[in-house]
């Protein structure tokens, strides 16, 4: 049985937009892959309905492989996607108010560093109007209602 797994942009389509020069081999596709699905979960797979349509709009569709490469370029230079949990905990406090977060382990530990969102790939997923968070830019949200 074959698995298909999410790739939202392709290695060319990546260098192009990050004026980079990714090797196309596994590793890119992994972290292509990694990037996509992570954009998946945190769009509760409206990304995955924008990438099938057979007729996608397509400034929607450039903003969302656009994200998928800063999502990826984030991978990259700042997370193991191989790494599930982080060893270090972090602690951090603004006045009144600390929290600390221990690494590994069960409980709630608090969202672990290989699950975040790079900034520019929130900002580039709202653009696609994939996020239910932010104002209302006059993009009517129950086009993206799946019954």
């Amino acid at each position: 049985m074959a698995i298909t797994r999410k790739e939202y942009i392709t290695v060319a389509e990546l260098n192009e937009v990050l004026f980079t020069s990714f090797p196309d081999d596994n590793d890119t596709k992994k972290l292509i892959i990694e990037a996509s699905e992570l954009i998946s979960y945190h769009t509760l797979t409206l990304s995955d309905t924008l990438f099938n349509e057979t007729n996608p709009n397509v400034s929607r569709l450039d903003n969302l492989k656009i994200a998928t490469a800063y999502q990826v370029e984030y991978f990259d230079n700042f997370v193991d996607v191989d790494s599930e949990y982080e060893e270090n905990g972090e602690s951090f406090g603004l006045g009144r108010y600390s929290n600390s977060v221990s690494g590994g382990g069960s409980g709630n530990g608090g969202i672990k560093e290989w699950k975040k969102i790079a900034p520019k790939t929130n900002r580039y997923l709202q653009l696609a109007d994939l996020l239910y968070k932010g104002a209302d830019r006059g993009i009517s949200r129950s086009a993206n209602i799946i019954d």
